[in-house]
């Protein structure tokens, strides 16, 4: 992966990087640490000196890309006084830019359903913190909002992963906006 944490080791991202390209193949359960190891060109004494098992390398992996969201969000905290909307979510989604070929699975059909709702309950605390920031409490009602807006949104980025139809994501980022700013523009 692009961007790891200096702890990462090139033998750890060889060995995450074979597992990924067997994961975008087909389910967890039919991966075995001997398949990993053969791809990677490592015997299975070096993966476990590393992994308990191929579910540690996803969760690595998974735990990589929700850091990486945490940080964006605390960025966002720091500077959002002086953002606007836009802004806020170009920021936002900027790391999938980075993470690209692992949330077009994650988000997906075969992804780990804790890991989207992980990432859905931190987007709606960095945003609820944002709003609180700005606005003061957030009322029991302000709840259903962050949920329905959260929600839709990772719908429609997974929607925009499965489409592949193109869209690169700052147009994409721009019909999210037209989005959110218009839920029913679609209407004549």
């Amino acid at each position: 992966m692009q961007g790891r944490p200096d702890g990462i080791n090139q033998t750890q991202k060889d060995i995450s990087d074979a597992f990924w390209r067997l994961y975008t193949e087909r389910p967890i359960s039919k991966i075995s640490v001997k398949e990993v190891c053969a791809l990677a060109g490592y015997n299975r004494g070096t993966f476990y000196r590393y992994y308990r098992d191929v579910y540690e390398v996803l969760e690595q992996i998974e735990r990589e890309i929700l850091e990486q969201f945490e940080m964006r969000f605390n960025r966002i905290a720091r500077c959002s006084s002086r953002l606007d909307l836009a802004d806020l979510v170009k920021f936002t989604f900027a790391p999938c830019k980075v993470y690209n070929k692992y949330l077009v699975v994650m988000l997906g059909e075969r992804g780990d359903p804790a890991f989207q709702k992980r990432l859905r309950e931190s987007t709606k605390a960095a945003l609820r913190r944002e709003l609180e920031a700005r606005r003061g409490p957030l009322g029991e009602e302000s709840e259903f909002y962050l949920e329905y807006c959260v929600s839709g949104l990772l719908s429609c980025t997974r929607m925009w992963y499965e489409k592949k139809s193109g869209m690169d994501i700052n147009d994409y980022i721009s019909l999210i906006l037209k989005i959110l700013s218009n839920p029913l523009g679609f209407l004549p």
